[in-house]
């Protein structure tokens, strides 16, 4: 029966071993409900996207492949299709989170979003793994493709969690007009352009961030989710001459990130050492760039809950 839970699949399109379940019929799209229709018309139940235009469950399956793809094309992590009500609804969580964790699960990546208020997401969070059991995964959430600097979706109205990481969208190094911004609402930006056909987003620029989080916490199992999304943040490649409106002030730098982590796990921890030797040489009486990455820390602390 253990061994039923969680089941292997080979798709050839990846060509990487998926995880799916937790049952046998179910999550083969990337949702928790069963595969096939996920409209409950008489229910008053329809997908839409983020500008109210319905979303049919072919589309939603071409969304999570092409997202599941950007995780699991290198073979390098494991990846488990879960749903938005399978990630974001605390009865469902409560039947697989036992079972992720225990397999070694370290970060969640969730290219949606739910059309709860604020104060009804808050309250639907309360007894969520999010904020009951922050210590255990980092949760990477695409910031949304509306062009402002404020949430108004859930779970994005949680940005200033410490195991929360917001995702905008880039193009060629600058923030995409359609993105989502705003340095106290927006962690960091990358490529939102998917790579099987000519969608773009936000939806694809998480799956990206979500990756690195996990490669780091492979290599690093002990790291807290905080520090895991230190070391993206903290690394991040800020333009020459301006900042982006992130809280990084930047974009994901992959290789810059895992040596960030690398030094991070040699220095037991310690992030103003990290920042110093990662962002300084050793001949410099000082150093702008460290104390800009110090000031962006504090930030990232400031704005933590």
């Amino acid at each position: 029966e253990e061994e039923q839970h969680w089941i292997y699949f080979q798709n050839q399109d990846i060509g990487r071993s998926l995880l799916i379940g937790p049952h046998i019929n179910q999550s083969f799209y990337g949702w928790s409900d069963n595969s096939g229709q996920t409209d409950l018309y008489w229910l008053g139940r329809e997908h839409r996207n983020e500008i109210g235009l319905k979303l049919n469950p072919q589309d939603l399956s071409k969304h999570s492949f092409e997202t599941a793809y950007l995780l699991a094309k290198k073979g390098d992590i494991g990846v488990v299709p879960l749903g938005t009500d399978g990630c974001l609804r605390s009865e469902h969580v409560k039947t697989w989170w036992p079972t992720f964790k225990q397999q070694g699960g370290k970060v969640l990546s969730l290219s949606a979003v739910s059309f709860e208020s604020k104060k009804m997401c808050q309250k639907m969070f309360s007894k969520h793994p999010i904020m009951t059991d922050k210590g255990s995964a980092l949760w990477v959430f695409s910031a949304g493709n509306r062009s402002e600097s404020e949430a108004h979706f859930c779970p994005q109205y949680l940005t200033n969690q410490e195991n929360v990481m917001l995702v905008g969208a880039s193009y060629e190094n600058q923030v995409h007009h359609k993105s989502s911004r705003g340095i106290d609402f927006v962690d960091i930006f990358t490529s939102g352009n998917s790579e099987l056909s000519q969608s773009w987003g936000t939806s694809y620029a998480a799956p990206r961030v979500a990756r690195v989080a996990a490669l780091i916490s492979k290599s690093f199992p002990h790291f807290s989710p905080f520090e895991v999304k230190v070391s993206i943040m903290l690394s991040a490649k800020i333009p020459e001459w301006y900042e982006l409106p992130a809280r990084s002030r930047g974009l994901l730098d992959e290789s810059a990130a895992m040596k960030f982590s690398k030094s991070l796990n040699s220095n037991g921890g310690n992030i103003y050492s990290t920042i110093a030797d990662h962002h300084c040489y050793v001949w410099q009486s000082s150093c702008d760039e460290s104390e800009r990455r110090v000031r962006i820390y504090h930030e990232i602390l400031k704005g933590v809950e």
